[in-house]
């Protein structure tokens, strides 16, 4: 049984999007890593350790790469707290180089 909820009516911003290509997945939540276990993390992919404050700059400043662009490190704010996942924190590794 379905839901009114559950329908998109057409026309709407939801069913434009949808048309366009993106999604209705959700993040998975359990794939999400607390930014204070990400020097743990980075010093298993690495070899490298950071301390949790460069992780922060990262995050709201950035990091130049070799070819003078800003990075920054993708996170999801939840409860007060701040994530990343491990697919985001080796992919900004290998975008700084």
């Amino acid at each position: 049984m379905e839901r009114s909820s559950d329908k998109i009516e057409e026309g709407s911003p939801i069913d434009f999007a949808l048309k366009q290509g993106a999604t209705m997945e959700t993040p998975d939540d359990t794939k999400l890593i607390k930014i204070s276990a990400v020097p743990a993390l980075l010093a298993e992919l690495t070899g490298v350790t950071r301390q949790r404050l460069t992780i922060y700059n990262w995050i709201k400043v950035g990091c130049r790469t070799h070819d003078a662009r800003i990075v920054k490190l993708q996170t999801k704010k939840r409860m007060g707290q701040l994530f990343t996942t491990r697919a985001r924190l080796e992919e900004f590794i290998r975008e700084v180089g």
